[in-house]
């Protein structure tokens, strides 16, 4: 049975660094430091986890790591987000790779793939979820497992009824399907995108505007 480990660091300046999975491996692996502000996200998490007989360990410069079983790792990650989205954090899977928080999260949205939620969405997160959705997608379709789509993104506005952009990948295809949905099923569209650099335009785009464009897309007909 293998394991998995939470990273959870809390930067003590701005960072503007792209490669957020290797900057909390080496501030993991530093010398240690610990701030009050890092004492009291460790509080925090000691509390809600403690139940569930779940150690929170104080480790290198400003971080905090959690171990479990990796198939309990998505039902960790919802235990602990709502406590991560009142800190600034960059938090990664170790052994998975992949970054969970970047510094920027937005609780007006919410993200969710096939196997994961997060309370927020963030803008520097979206070409790592596109990269996660789409190695997911091919290593199923390799392995002949399931039918598109294979694994998802939903980005939702929380502040709005029945407002997301959704997408998947085809392996089939090589392209991705994405899907907009602006209210109700009589405002609900799509169109193909057929690289993740636009794809990652496009939701980004999604996520910052206030008004959403039809233009360009097709009406899905949902009876």
């Amino acid at each position: 049975m293998s394991t998995e480990r939470i990273i959870i660091h809390l930067p003590t300046a701005p960072t503007e660094r792209e490669d957020v999975y290797n900057l909390v491996v080496s501030a993991g692996r530093a010398d240690k430091h610990t701030s009050a502000h890092t004492l009291q996200l460790h509080q925090h998490l000691t509390n809600i986890l403690s139940p569930h007989k779940i150690s929170v360990e104080l480790t290198g410069a400003e971080c905090i790591a959690i171990k479990d079983n990796n198939e309990h790792i998505p039902q960790l990650l919802q235990l602990i987000s709502p406590v991560l989205s009142y800190f600034t954090t960059l938090t990664i899977l170790e052994n998975n790779q992949l970054v969970w928080t970047f510094g920027d999260e937005n609780s007006h949205f919410t993200t969710e793939t096939s196997q994961l939620y997060a309370p927020w969405a963030s803008l520097r997160s979206i070409p790592s979820w596109i990269d996660h959705v789409t190695a997911n997608a091919r290593s199923l379709a390799s392995r002949n497992i399931g039918t598109d789509p294979r694994d998802f993104l939903i980005i939702s506005d929380n502040t709005k009824d029945q407002h997301y952009i959704q997408c998947y990948f085809s392996p089939a295809d090589n392209n991705y399907r994405v899907e907009m949905r602006l209210g109700d099923a009589q405002h609900h569209f799509w169109r193909i995108r057929n690289d993740a650099r636009s794809l990652i335009r496009e939701l980004s785009t999604w996520m910052t505007s206030t008004d959403h464009s039809t233009t360009g897309w097709s009406k899905l007909d949902i009876s």
